[in-house]
């Protein structure tokens, strides 16, 4: 499942980002324009990882119900890496950034999400 997770994300965060910079560029209002960018950057990758990982999850094993659980932990941690992000100064616009924060996600969200799905089934089991 780690491996279908980190495909999503690496694939889900630079679309994300890009589709982040063009939604940002349509309103001349800051808080109008960065808003729907940052709540697109925020849940769009976490969303990807855990549709994959409990789509490959629910194909080779049994149902993994807590999907819910997996994807409010994914978010919480996306948000924590943009905030490294803010904080380190990336931005989207440099390529070295975008793909640094692509890899940072690729191994951080897929790794959250199969534990946080592991731990449910195995705490379902007991």
């Amino acid at each position: 499942m780690w491996g279908a997770g980190g495909v999503a994300a690496a694939v889900g965060a630079p679309l994300a980002l890009l589709a982040g910079k063009w939604v940002g560029s349509l309103s001349a209002n800051t808080v109008l324009a960065a808003l729907p960018a940052l709540l697109l950057v925020a849940v769009l990758p976490p969303l990807a990882v855990v549709g994959a990982e409990v789509g490959l999850g629910n194909r080779l094993g049994p149902r993994l119900s807590r999907a819910g659980l997996a994807l409010g932990v994914a978010i919480g941690v996306q948000v924590l890496v943009l905030a490294g992000a803010v904080w380190a100064g990336a931005s989207a616009r440099r390529l070295g950034d975008v793909t640094l924060l692509t890899l940072a996600e690729a191994a951080a969200l897929p790794a959250v999400v199969t534990l946080t799905l592991r731990r449910a089934a195995l705490g379902r089991a007991a």
